[in-house]
């Protein structure tokens, strides 16, 4: 995933999948949309991160809704790609961050986690888990 505000280089039930945001962008965790102190987060990684590789998905299909995002910003952050839209929530680690997430995919209900570290190349690198659907 690529941070946009710096111009920093960031499916199926029970996977777990790996996120590699990067390029630079314009700028313009499960109680959604609330509000996270700026103190508590590591200030490089906040902004709105592009998606541009995953382990789990083909890449060239990451955008089919649009620029494949996850925004970490304190405030109504969301996560976007393939046919995946989620409010997510983000809370500050050692190592980076814990995102829980709820949304839908491709019209179904879904919920997971993730966790999210600036890696020594200025990348945002992280992993996602989707809950199992019932």
């Amino acid at each position: 995933m690529t941070n946009a505000e710096n111009g920093r280089t960031a499916g199926e039930p029970n996977v777990e999948t790996r996120l590699t945001v990067g390029g630079a962008q314009s700028s313009a965790g499960v109680t959604f949309g609330t509000v996270m102190p700026s103190g508590d987060l590591h200030p490089d990684l906040h902004g709105w991160w592009r998606i541009v590789e995953t382990s789990q998905w083909a890449n060239d299909r990451l955008d089919d809704l649009g620029p494949a995002l996850i925004s970490i910003t304190g405030h109504g952050d969301r996560l976007r790609m393939l046919c995946l839209l989620a409010y997510v929530n983000v809370k500050p680690t050692k190592a980076g961050a814990l995102v829980h997430m709820g949304g839908c995919g491709e019209y179904d209900p879904l919920s997971g986690t993730g966790s999210v570290r600036l890696g020594k190349d200025g990348r945002l690198h992280g992993s996602a888990h989707q809950d199992q659907r019932r």
